[in-house]
């Protein structure tokens, strides 16, 4: 009864429709109902920056179409108009693209780089060969092609990368200094082909692919301690499949720890999972053993009624109740971080040789296998000694190889190979400035090249030291001469020997072709993700 006289007398609040809301929004802009169309230079530029917007935000080109989106921008944003998906995946996405080459071609004209390349299968199981080329240490996208229908030859690889090198060289305006790729069976000789071609150009195999095969090998080894590791796998596996188990373990993280940690499994596409898979059971040892101790019968019953079932899942626990298998794993934790380090460490935009020469040094079953290095192994050394952080200091004293004359002799080989045949004149200047640098004296001096204020400003800024920066700030521009020692370092250490760049462009691939876009195009799939680096070098990621 009062409830009904209550709703009687009530007064009804008024809501505002949303014609009435537009109108009001109308209004504040101070624009009528009937908003007059952008111009066609500002048309142009919307219609651009929304192509961008999609493209940022990993949207599907439909939504152009969509009409609740119509609907939005045409309510918020009066004389906008929206391009059709056509346009916004054709015309205007390959004039952006155009523009962001155009972009490239002022900014790396006369920069050294490193080109990479390598292949990848789509979602729609297109066989791709992309490359990259990374100009002194910021990696920048060439070309994608779909050789799905070629033979997976060297040869047909070769012609691939050396229209890349055209484009670098003719195009980009680049001074390769390297080409890069992993160590499969085409791509080495692919290199090797390259090599007799382009003498000048130093041809590393892919570090970090190496480092990955390391770790491949630990885990081949038939060791106890290598066994515990497939244990690991399985309980992690069977933690994440059986919910009420995974529940029980969570309570006993949140009462332990004050958060959940989440066992994951590895995974061959991501190079150091598998001493993070590792790391992160260890880190729920406490909480794993208490959560056995207190209720074991429970995880048992959540594993199901089969017998086997039951069994699998007294037999895991049990393992887990060893302190065996603990110890073990922290021994195999202990083999796996210094692979994830050197891993991390060789597949930076930053990476270079003397960095991979120094992780190896960490690594002597890598180290002592002097055959991965090949013919290139003088340029590791020499970045090494060109380092004017290092120089002579991490080289053994007493080994032949490593004299002042026996490294001059390594310089000058490569110079010959890399840069030019100096004259008799050049030779003795050169001679004179490769002993002065080793030795840290007059032009070469830590003083006079400014190294301690190049790491202050490094410490300061929380980025590396950049070696192009240290050998550009004293290159005098001569061709010849003494300064022909600044020429070699800045292509030694503009080689990147790593093609990890050219996987995360197959990552930025994956995200764009994914089952709902798999009818995207090879061409259109890498303009996609042109235009995307290039807003996010500009913008950044968020």
């Amino acid at each position: 009864m009062n409830s009904d006289r209550s709703s009687s007398t009530s007064p009804l609040k008024r809501t505002h429709t949303e014609s009435e809301s537009e109108s009001e929004y109308a209004a504040y802009l101070g624009v009528g109902s009937d908003a007059l169309a952008f111009p066609p230079r500002l048309k142009d530029e919307f219609q651009t920056d929304f192509c961008k917007l999609l493209l940022s935000g990993n949207c599907a080109f439909r939504l152009a179409e969509a009409p609740y989106w119509r609907y939005f921008f045409t309510k918020w944003i009066p004389g906008s108009e929206l391009p059709s998906r056509q346009a916004v995946s054709g015309r205007i996405l390959d004039a952006e693209a155009d523009r962001v080459v155009e972009g490239m071609k002022i900014h790396l004209q006369g920069r050294y780089g490193t080109g990479q390349s390598d292949g990848w299968k789509s979602i729609s199981k297109a066989s791709i060969i992309a490359s990259m080329v990374n100009a002194e240490y910021d990696p920048y996208i060439l070309h994608s092609h779909d050789v799905t229908e070629q033979p997976k030859t060297a040869e047909n690889l070769l012609k691939i990368v050396d229209a890349e090198i055209d484009f670098c060289e003719k195009v980009l305006n680049i001074i390769l200094a390297a080409w890069c790729t992993d160590g499969g069976g085409d791509c080495a000789k692919m290199r090797r082909l390259l090599r007799a071609k382009r003498p000048d150009l130093a041809t590393p195999h892919c570090w970090s692919h190496q480092i990955r095969l390391t770790v491949g090998d630990y885990l081949k080894a038939k060791l106890p301690v290598v066994g515990v590791l497939d244990v690991a796998l399985e309980v992690i596996k069977w933690f994440n499949n059986h919910t009420g188990a995974l529940a029980l373990l969570r309570q006993e993280q949140q009462r332990q720890y004050g958060r959940v940690l989440t066992l994951f499994r590895p995974v061959p596409t991501r190079w150091t999972s598998h001493y993070l898979s590792g790391d992160r059971l260890i880190e729920t040892e406490d909480a794993m053993r208490v959560c056995i101790v207190t209720s074991k019968a429970k995880l048992v019953t959540c594993a199901g009624k089969e017998r086997s079932q039951v069994e699998k899942a007294k037999n895991l626990l049990g393992k887990l109740e060893e302190p065996l298998f603990w110890s073990l794993l922290r021994e195999a934790r202990t083999h796996l971080e210094p692979l994830a380090i050197a891993c991390n460490a060789t597949q930076g935009d930053n990476a270079r040789l003397d960095v991979v020469l120094v992780t190896l040094g960490n690594l002597y079953h890598v180290y002592s296998d002097t055959s991965r290095f090949d013919e290139t192994r003088d340029l590791y050394i020499l970045a090494i000694v060109l380092n004017p952080f290092l120089r002579l200091a991490p080289l053994r004293k007493n080994n032949p190889l490593f004299t002042r004359q026996s490294l001059w002799q390594m310089f000058k080989r490569n110079y010959i190979r890399m840069i030019e045949m100096p004259t008799p004149a050049d030779v003795t200047a050169l001679y004179a400035a490769f002993i002065e640098y080793l030795s840290g004296i007059g032009e070469w001096s830590d003083e006079a090249m400014g190294l301690e204020e190049i790491a202050q400003m490094a410490e300061h800024s929380g980025n590396p030291i950049n070696m192009m920066t240290i050998w550009r700030g004293i290159d005098t521009h001569d061709v010849s001469g003494a300064n022909g020692l600044v020429k070699f370092a800045l292509r030694l250490f503009a080689i990147v020997p790593n093609s990890a760049g050219v996987e995360r462009l197959f990552s930025l691939l994956g995200i764009v072709q994914t089952k709902h876009r798999n009818r995207l195009g090879v061409e259109k799939s890498r303009k996609v993700v042109l235009v995307k680096a290039h807003i996010n070098r500009t913008h950044g990621t968020g």
